[in-house]
């Protein structure tokens, strides 16, 4: 009665928007917990008279790998965003972009999503007199998809000067092109005045 009471109304709005196929994903009850399946449903002329043919396929394996997918990503991410230290992603590819920075970003005085929307917003916290050697290695990296390391001056949101590490690498494809990068950064600021 509940599959009936669902492909019903779907069955209706086929009729009623003219399509030739219609495809809806419903769960059902398992043995081993919930089932999926994809229906499609599409009209067939029988006489002058519309009937409804229907395709169905289990999608249980997928869906669920899916499922535990995206609880494993979940996961990741919470480890991610529980470690002191800022982990990100950048595309390089069509053009370059943030893909992902890890809101312990927000101690340079700026929300995660800030970084997304301007991509160029690093180069503001990067001290003025290191920016330029900065760009020089990242850009070294990315050409030789070798790993990027290098301690540089930041600008705290005070005004104030910090020291952090910065380490990187860059996946190219089968033709030495640069895809994305990876990495991480991490404040050294006490490290650095202690061996001062």
């Amino acid at each position: 009665p509940a599959f009936a009471d669902k492909v019903t109304p779907l069955l209706e709005e086929v009729g009623r928007s003219g399509i030739s196929l219609y495809q809806h994903e419903i769960e059902f009850p398992a043995v081993d917990g919930p089932g999926f399946a994809l229906l499609s449903y599409f009209p067939i002329d029988a006489d002058g008279e519309t009937q409804y043919g229907r395709i169905v396929i289990d999608i249980t394996d997928r869906r669920r790998a899916q499922r535990e997918q995206a609880a494993s990503q979940e996961q990741y991410r919470r480890l991610i965003e529980q470690l002191p230290l800022v982990t990100y992603m950048n595309n390089l590819q069509p053009v370059f972009e943030n893909a992902y920075v890890s809101p312990q970003i927000e101690k340079f005085g700026h929300p995660a999503e800030a970084f997304i929307e301007n991509p160029h917003l690093w180069d503001t916290i990067v001290h003025p007199d290191d920016l330029d050697a900065v760009r020089l290695a990242e850009r070294k990296t990315r050409e030789r998809g070798e790993p990027f390391e290098l301690e540089y001056r930041f600008i705290r949101p005070d005004g104030s000067t910090g020291w952090l590490l910065d380490l990187m690498e860059t996946t190219l494809d089968a033709n030495g092109i640069p895809l994305y990068e990876q990495g991480f950064i991490v404040d050294v600021t006490a490290r650095k005045q202690s061996e001062e």
